[in-house]
């Protein structure tokens, strides 16, 4: 996947979730609840020739997915081919308000040459604050979309 493909299948979907499901940001539910309806939509999206969107990951391969030496964690959304690296293209953490460092240190891990994910993405559903990370050689670019 392209890097405009991407960012457009994001755009799309986003808006989406605050049009649509505008409801669940006046009840406040968790963000799994928002990462679910993403996902949802970037599913329509995506998802072709072995190509999936998963919520909550936490598998590499058949083990664990570390991102730093003894962490692991689960991913809040991924778009991959399951059971190998050959097609790594995304992985999104979430949050409703505030984006951690330890959110930003398991994108740029999945970035490296251990996973191989193509582009990270980091949203905040409020204030939609959405950037894009993605290696250009050997340094990690952080882009901000424009929604």
């Amino acid at each position: 996947m392209e890097k405009d493909e991407l960012i457009q299948a994001i755009r799309s979907s986003l808006r989406k979730v605050y049009r649509i499901d505008e409801i669940l940001f006046r009840i406040g539910v968790d963000e799994r609840a928002l990462n679910h309806r993403l996902a949802f939509y970037l599913t329509k999206l995506v998802e072709q020739n072995g190509i999936k969107v998963d919520v909550e990951y936490n598998r590499h391969l058949v083990g664990m997915k570390y991102y730093e030496e003894n962490k692991y964690g689960s991913l809040d959304i991924l778009i991959h081919e399951r059971g190998t690296d050959v097609n790594n293209i995304c992985a999104f953490e979430c949050k409703k308000e505030k984006i951690s460092e330890t959110d930003v240190v398991k994108i740029r891990a999945l970035l490296g040459t251990e996973y191989r994910y193509s582009f990270g993405v980091t949203i905040e559903y409020v204030p939609r604050n959405v950037k894009l990370y993605f290696k250009s050689g050997s340094k990690i670019i952080e882009e901000k979309i424009e929604l």
